[in-house]
């Protein structure tokens, strides 16, 4: 037990170094190894106290770039800095990863501010999480216990994991699924448990990811409603929280006064969208199409009888 305790330990700290590099870069930009080392000196948890010899950072810088795709160069003033910055803010997860590796470093290293900063809770569960993007990475089935919140009892069944989304705090695997015979979207907070079983499946090259999800909100891929052109109408300065976090990629403003913004998208509005345009209540007005118009019309006497 002392043994794989230690064992344990060791390989945190060494993932914590990986971690705590990105995060210099991400934090510093462009820094010279001396000024790395520097820092690196003042973490006395990774380094001993002992500064970061060059051996070590190339160590480091390698799998770094093994690990996260990340590379680590080196310009013509001898300062370090992370390659195609600009790119990695355009790739969702290649982003996500460093800014969620930034925040967590951050997070350990000012542990006496923990009561202080509150982050909310995910119900996704990260073990099924690693595993399934294992999984998808040797092409193998998986085995899940899955239990919907529109049954009582659980199922046990194999599925092929395509893709993973993540959705308003969850994480979602869509898969080809052996129960249903068609490709299904599970939610990972609903698995009850998982085993990634030893049978290959091929990976279908027609499928796309960004095609199955194409003029989507969320996570509902419903391609029987038509992507259409959707306008609303916002009031009551509402829409600075659209301008600081549109709604979908395809929102653009197409009118603006002193008292309302029109913002118009091209999507498929799906029920998400729809619960996501009732969270706004009275200060936004759905424009068109005259369809969807009188679907929230309809919505709203159905909630004027409840609380009638």
């Amino acid at each position: 037990m002392q043994t794989e305790t230690r064992f344990t330990f060791m390989a945190n700290n060494v993932v914590n170094k990986y971690l705590w590099l990105v995060t210099a870069f991400h934090r510093y930009g462009r820094i010279t190894l001396k000024e790395l080392s520097d820092k690196w000196q003042s973490n006395e948890s990774l380094s001993d106290g002992k500064p970061l010899a060059r051996q070590t950072f190339n160590n480091l810088r390698k799998k770094v770039e093994e690990i996260f795709d990340i590379i680590i160069s080196c310009d013509g003033f001898n300062r370090y800095y992370i390659e195609d910055t600009e790119d990695i803010k355009q790739t969702g997860v290649r982003n996500w990863l460093l800014n969620t590796i930034a925040l967590k470093n951050t997070l350990t290293e000012n542990q006496n501010l923990k009561d202080r900063i509150i982050l909310e809770d995910s119900p996704s569960k990260e073990p099924y999480l690693i595993s399934l993007i294992q999984a998808m990475q040797d092409s193998l089935q998986v085995e899940i216990t899955y239990q919907s919140f529109f049954k009582d009892t659980e199922n046990t069944f194999i599925i092929e994991p395509y893709l993973l989304k993540n959705f308003k705090k969850r994480w979602y695997i869509v898969a080809n699924s052996f129960y249903t015979d068609k490709i299904m979207i599970y939610s990972l907070d609903r698995i009850k448990s998982i085993n990634v079983l030893k049978s290959h499946f091929d990976y279908p090259q027609d499928f796309s990811a960004t095609e199955y999800f194409a003029g989507c909100y969320g996570i509902i891929a419903e391609s029987t409603i038509p992507i259409q052109t959707v306008r609303i109408k916002v009031y009551n300065n509402q829409d600075k929280y659209f301008i600081s976090l549109p709604l979908h990629e395809t929102q653009k403003i197409v009118e603006q006064t002193e008292d309302y913004t029109v913002f118009e998208y091209y999507l498929r509005p799906t029920y998400d969208f729809l619960q996501e345009l009732f969270s706004f209540n009275e200060d936004i007005e759905v424009l068109s199409p005259d369809t969807l118009r009188k679907e929230i019309k309809q919505k709203i006497r159905r909630m004027w009888q409840t609380y009638k």
